[in-house]
Formats: C-alpha cells, sequence, structure tokens
C-alpha cells in the first residue's frame, strides 16, 4: 500500500511515498481532501461536501462539481484513502498515512488523559509536548483560503485557533519548565517561537480555581532569561550594546506605558526586525484608532466609516484567544445559573460562546446565517445587519429545537449596536417555545449606553460623529 503524508501545519504539502503530489486540480480539490482527512471517523453526505464547496451553485450541478472533485485524487492518490458509496463519503483512517495535525492531537490527547497532578510540571507531558512543538511549523492551512466558500473558511477558522491556542499553551509550559531547571538555552528557543506566534502576548495562567497572576509579556520574559544567563560583569560591558527605547507597534505612536529601556541584544535585534520587515504603506499611518481597556488588556480598534460622518470602531476577537478569555472569564460568573443553553448568531461571537460554555458547562447553539443543503425541520427570522447593511435570515436547524423547547437560554453576541440581531435570536427561542432569561455581549455600541442597561457587557463602544 503507498504511504500518503500529509503536511497541514505551516505550507500545505502532500506526499506519496516520499514523492512531492502536484497532481491535485483546484485547491476545492485540497480543501476536500483536507475536510475528509482531518474528521476520518465521519462519513460526510455528499449534499454537505457539496453545499461546504460549491455553496451558491443549484444541487444537482455541486454534486456534480463533488463528482469531478472526487475522481481527482483518487486518480492522484489511488482509492486506498477513500471509502466511497452513493451518499457518503469518508477518509481512510487505517491507511497508511503520515498527517502531521494526527499526530499532534494524539500527543495532546496523551497529555489529558495522563495521570498527573499538574501537566505543566508533568515530565511524561513535557516531553509529549516537545514532541509536539516540533510539528508546529505555522498556523494551520497558512495562507490557505477559499474566498467563495465562507463556511469552509470558517470552519478552518476554529480549527486553526484551536491548534494556536494548544501550541501557545505548550510552548509556555515548555519554556517555564526550562526556567525552572535552569536550561536557559531551551527556555530562550521556546521564548523565540512564542514570538513569532504572538509577539505582544500578554500570557496569564488561569488556572481553574485558582486567582490568575499576570505575567511578563514575552519579551520581557527572554529579557530575564537573557540576564539570568548573562556572562561576567567585565565581559557584559564588552558584548552588550547601547540601551534602547522599545517602540509601539502602532505606527507613528510611541506606547508610553511599555517605553521601557533595556540592553538586551537580541530583543533590539528582533524589533530592528520588525521595524524594518513592517509592509505598511505610508497611507496607513493616518489610520485613527480607538483604545479600549478589556479586563487586564489593552486592545486598538481601527475606525471605520460605515456613513459619512459616521464612525465605528471594529472590535473582532476572531483569533484573539487573550481577549475571548478575559471577556469570557468576566461574564459567565453573572450570568443565570439556573441556564439550560446559549445562542449566538454565526460567527465572530461563537469563539466566546465556546468559552463561556465552557465555563458555565452548557450546551451552546449557533443561530446560522444561511439555510444549509443538512437543515432538517429549520426554522427562520429575518434581521436587518449592520455589518452588512441588508436584511438577513438567521436559521435554527430543527436538530437544535430539543435544545431550545421548554429551556432557559442566555443569548450571546459579540458587539450590539442596533440589537437587530439580538432581536432576531429572541424571536428563534420564542418561536421554539424557549424563554429568554438573559442577554449578553462583549460590548454595547451607542452614545446613550443607557439604552442597553440590561444587556451584561464589559463595556460600551461609542459611534463618532463629524
Amino acid at each position: 500500500m503507498p504511504h500518503l503524508s500529509l503536511t497541514l501545519l505551516g505550507a500545505f504539502t502532500i506526499a506519496l511515498d516520499g514523492e512531492a503530489v502536484t497532481r491535485l486540480e483546484s485547491d476545492k480539490v485540497r480543501a476536500l481532501l483536507v475536510r475528509l482527512a482531518l474528521e476520518p471517523e465521519r462519513a460526510f453526505r455528499r449534499e454537505a461536501l457539496a453545499a461546504l464547496l460549491w455553496p451558491d451553485a443549484a444541487p444537482a450541478h455541486a454534486a456534480q462539481n463533488l463528482r469531478q472533485a472526487l475522481y481527482n485524487p483518487r486518480r492522484a492518490l489511488g482509492d486506498a484513502f477513500f471509502l466511497v458509496t452513493p451518499q457518503t463519503v469518508q477518509f481512510v483512517a487505517t491507511a497508511d498515512v503520515d498527517i502531521d495535525v494526527w499526530t499532534w492531537r494524539r500527543l495532546w490527547d496523551e497529555t489529558l488523559q495522563h495521570r498527573h497532578r499538574r501537566r505543566e510540571t508533568c515530565r511524561h507531558c513535557l516531553a509529549r509536548l516537545a514532541e509536539a512543538v516540533t510539528l508546529y511549523r505555522g498556523d494551520l492551512l497558512a495562507g490557505f483560503t477559499l474566498t467563495d466558500c465562507p463556511e469552509f473558511d470558517d470552519w478552518v477558522a476554529v480549527e486553526r485557533e484551536r491548534l494556536h491556542v494548544q501550541a501557545l499553551d505548550a510552548l509556555t509550559w515548555l519554556a517555564n519548565a526550562a526556567e525552572r531547571r535552569g536550561d536557559y538555552a531551551t527556555a530562550q528557543t521556546y521564548v523565540r517561537r512564542l514570538l513569532a506566534l504572538e509577539p505582544w502576548l500578554e500570557a496569564a495562567h488561569r488556572q481553574r480555581k485558582e486567582k490568575p497572576r499576570r505575567r511578563r509579556p514575552c519579551w520581557k520574559r527572554l529579557c530575564a532569561i537573557r540576564r539570568a544567563n548573562r556572562p561576567s560583569a567585565s565581559r557584559r560591558r564588552r558584548c552588550c550594546v547601547p540601551c534602547v527605547t522599545i517602540l509601539s507597534h502602532s505606527p507613528g505612536e510611541q506606547l508610553s506605558a511599555c517605553a521601557i529601556t533595556f540592553s538586551c541584544s537580541l530583543v533590539v535585534e528582533w524589533m530592528n526586525d520588525r521595524v524594518n520587515n513592517t509592509h505598511v504603506e505610508e497611507k496607513t499611518m493616518s489610520q485613527e484608532y480607538y483604545t479600549v481597556q478589556i479586563c487586564c488588556l489593552t486592545r486598538h480598534l481601527p475606525l471605520f466609516e460605515v456613513a459619512p460622518g459616521v464612525r465605528i470602531a471594529i472590535f473582532n476577537m476572531l483569533g484573539d484567544y487573550e481577549v475571548v478569555e478575559a471577556i469570557a472569564d468576566e461574564l459567565a460568573p453573572r450570568l443565570p445559573k439556573d441556564a439550560d443553553a446559549l445562542m449566538t448568531a454565526e460567527v465572530k461571537s461563537i469563539p466566546l460562546a465556546h468559552a463561556v460554555a465552557v465555563r458555565m458547562r452548557l450546551p451552546y447553539i449557533v443561530a446560522r446565517k444561511t439555510r444549509k443543503p443538512y437543515m432538517v425541520g429549520a426554522i427562520s427570522v429575518e434581521v436587518l445587519s449592520i455589518t452588512t447593511g441588508a436584511p438577513q435570515t438567521l436559521w435554527l436547524d430543527g436538530k437544535d429545537l430539543s435544545l431550545v423547547q421548554g429551556k432557559r437560554i442566555i443569548l450571546l453576541d459579540d458587539v450590539i449596536s442596533t440589537g437587530s440581531t439580538l432581536a432576531g435570536m429572541r424571536k428563534l427561542v420564542e418561536s421554539s417555545g424557549g424563554q429568554v432569561v438573559a442577554e449578553a455581549a462583549a460590548f454595547t455600541e451607542g452614545n446613550d449606553p443607557a439604552q442597553w442597561k440590561h444587556i451584561l457587557a464589559t463595556g460600551n463602544l461609542p459611534v463618532f460623529l463629524g
């Protein structure tokens, strides 16, 4: 049997018996292969795959496209890797296949299943994590996107973020472990990789039932590690570079809160690289931002004109796991403890709904913005979105009705501006026989915060006029 190797972390590559495979005809064929390979335990309905990759095509045309797309990888790789029936398509997990994401998941799961007091200090688990991070050459399918397949891109975004967060945790634990045992060279290696993934990360250890404690930014930790392993004073006088002031990552603006003087040549070199390699044209220097404080985090939100003389601050938490975790930590304790489920609307608030659901140990329901072919018995309401400026429909899949009927539901959104999406979700709950017991959001928006006094939120974003 031929040996298939898929590299999905970082650049997407396919090899068969050690030879690169270049005969896949299109990105949609590659996307189909990835979708099947990352859930080998699942037999996908053909109509679901067709709707995923050709959402705007008629069902018959989408089905024909799927048949052609399936033929190409079977011809290029062989039938041994696919189980195809008239109704379903499945990747064969028992075939001779090596996929870096599979290996990552296996190693990560081993650390979850291993019995220990704390994973961060368990030698067995740290060894597994050290093996795992060697596989993480970059984010999942870095640079790969299908612009006409939003549902596929949304799925990739969620999977990419999950793996990204796991990599950050693994590297943090490994760096801490190396620092504790005095292996500063190894600690530097792990911290450099943290810097590459999140240059301005201010990681916090949030242990369940423990008080969170702030940690220094990665580049400060790197300085501390360097100082702990630095040479004698006489050698330092010869090797240290002149002190420099670390500048803000915002173009043209000095970060006064972090304008701290360092004499670490490694950080200076890294910051110079950041400045010299910034791909920002001069015209972006005029971009204005609105600064918000989210718990212990600071974020600069770009201002965007939605109408002549009217600008709003764009808040997007996708990919910012620190913000998601911080908001979830603040909202979860304030929400009703007797609720039965959460509901949110796709897509930007899904990570927050997941984080809050984990803390409250509740299921969560996602109201969809398009009806999928696999939905049975779905119900819908129409809303007006400020993001698109046009009416749109919210759909509740029939399979989720049992989570709503007769249940107490919390509605959750990212930013509540007009309240139309919230009203749509409220209608979905009420028409399904449920009861809304609370409404929450990361932020409300408007120049009259009192209108949102019934909303549980971490803050209010003003609307900028003139």
